[in-house]
C-alpha cells in the first residue's frame, strides 16, 4: 500500500515536471524530479524521471549528464517494451548529441526515433515533424542539402496540418538555410521571406532576431544591399533587446559583408572589429568565430593590408578545423585561395583549394 502511495505521488510530479519543460522551465522540472525517492518503484517511473531530467538538462546545456540520463532511460525503455518512450527519449538524446556537435550520433538516434514512431504507431503528428526538422537540422549540417530540403519539406508539411505558425517559421528558416548553402540564392530569400512574416507574430522571441538577421544576409546575397542594411540594423536591435548575443555578432559581421558588397570597405572594418570583439566577449563557437575572423579577413584584403588579411584567414581557417559544416569550411578555404591568387602566392592558393575540394567531396560521399 505504502509502495503505490509512493508511487501516486511520483506519477503526479512527473507529470508536473513534464508540463515544466514543455513550458521551457527546465531548472524548475529539475527541482521537481531532483528530490523524488525512486528506489524500489516501477521501472516505467524511474524511466520518466531520467528522460525529463534529461529533456531539462539538455536545454541548460548540460550536456554530458543529459546524454547519461537519456541513455539509462532509453535502456530501460527497451528492456520493458516502452515503444512510444523509447522513440521519444532517443530524439531527445539525438538533440543532446546534435548540440555537442555528435552529428552521426544524433542522427541515428534521430532515425531510431522515427522507426518507432511507425512501429509504436504513435498518433502524435507534432512529433513526427520534430523528428523531420531534427534529421533535417543533422542533414544540414552536415552538408547533404538534397536530404536536408527534403526532410524540411516533410515537417512542413506536417506543421501545416497542424496549423503552427511558429513551427511552420522555424522550419522554412532551414529551408532558407539549406537553399542558401546550394547556392540557389532566390529560393532561400523566399524562403526567409516567408520564415520573417510567420516569426514577426512573435516580437519578443529571441528566433525573430535571428530569422531577420538571416534574412537580412540572405537580402544582401541577392543585390538587395538597401534593404539587407536596414533589416540587419533592426536585428542588432531586436538581439540587444532579446539578449540574442549570436544573432548579434553575425548581425555585425552580415553588416560587415554588406558593406564589402557595396564596395565600402572602410565602414565595413568597423562592423567587422565589433563582431570579432562580441563573438570573444560573448564565448561563441569555434564555428561561430571562425565565420567573423573570415569576415574580417576579407575586410582587410579589401583593405589593400595583406598581412592582417593573411594572419585572419589563418585563424578562422583553424578555428573551423574539426566543425561539421563542411560546405561552409569549404567556402571559406576558396575565398582564402582567392585571395593568395591576388598577392601572387600560387602555391599556397593551390593547397587551399585542394582542401576545399576534398570538403566538397566528402560532401557528396
Amino acid at each position: 500500500m505504502r509502495r503505490r502511495r509512493r508511487e501516486a505521488a511520483a506519477v503526479v510530479a512527473l507529470d508536473q515536471a513534464l508540463e515544466a519543460t514543455a513550458q521551457r522551465e527546465p531548472q524548475r522540472a529539475l527541482e521537481i524530479v531532483a528530490p523524488l525517492d525512486l528506489e524500489g518503484l516501477a521501472p516505467r517511473i524511474e524511466m520518466r524521471a531520467d528522460y525529463l531530467s534529461g529533456w531539462a538538462l539538455t536545454e541548460l546545456g548540460r550536456l554530458g549528464e543529459a546524454v547519461t540520463r537519456l541513455q539509462t532511460a532509453l535502456a530501460v525503455a527497451q528492456e520493458i517494451g516502452e515503444g512510444e518512450y523509447k522513440a521519444r527519449i532517443s530524439n531527445r538524446l539525438g538533440i543532446a548529441y546534435y548540440k555537442q556537435g555528435k552529428l552521426v550520433m544524433a542522427e541515428r538516434c534521430f532515425i531510431a526515433a522515427w522507426n518507432g514512431w511507425y512501429e509504436a504507431e504513435i498518433i502524435d503528428i507534432r512529433f513526427a515533424m520534430l523528428v523531420s526538422h531534427n534529421l533535417g537540422n543533422v542533414a544540414l549540417r552536415q552538408g547533404n542539402l538534397p536530404m536536408a530540403i527534403g526532410h524540411y519539406h516533410e515537417a512542413l508539411r506536417y506543421a501545416l496540418d497542424l496549423n503552427d505558425t511558429k513551427w511552420i517559421g522555424a522550419i522554412y528558416w532551414g529551408l532558407g538555410l539549406a537553399h542558401l548553402q546550394s547556392k540557389e540564392l532566390e529560393e532561400a530569400y523566399q524562403a526567409m521571406t516567408d520564415s520573417l512574416m510567420l516569426q514577426e507574430a512573435n516580437p519578443k522571441d529571441s528566433f525573430l532576431a535571428e530569422v531577420r538577421g538571416m534574412y537580412g544576409a540572405v537580402a544582401n546575397m541577392v543585390g538587395r544591399t538597401d534593404e539587407a542594411l536596414a533589416e540587419l540594423r533592426h536585428t542588432v536591435y531586436l538581439a540587444k533587446a532579446s539578449a540574442a548575443w549570436q544573432a548579434l555578432v553575425l548581425a555585425h559581421a552580415n553588416l560587415a559583408e554588406t558593406y564589402l558588397k557595396r564596395n565600402e570597405p572602410n565602414n565595413a572594418l568597423g562592423e567587422a572589429e565589433e563582431a570579432v570583439s562580441l563573438a570573444r566577449d560573448f564565448g561563441l563557437g569555434d564555428l561561430d568565430r571562425a565565420q567573423v575572423q573570415h569576415t574580417l579577413a576579407r575586410v582587410y584584403a579589401a583593405l589593400g593590408r595583406r598581412i592582417e588579411a593573411d594572419q585572419q584567414f589563418s585563424t578562422a581557417e583553424h578555428l573551423a578545423e574539426g566543425q561539421g559544416e563542411r560546405v561552409t569550411r569549404a567556402d571559406m578555404l576558396y575565398e582564402y585561395a582567392v585571395s593568395l591568387v591576388s598577392w601572387g602566392e600560387a602555391t599556397r592558393a593551390a593547397q587551399k583549394l585542394a582542401a576545399a575540394n576534398r570538403l566538397r567531396d566528402a560532401r557528396r560521399d
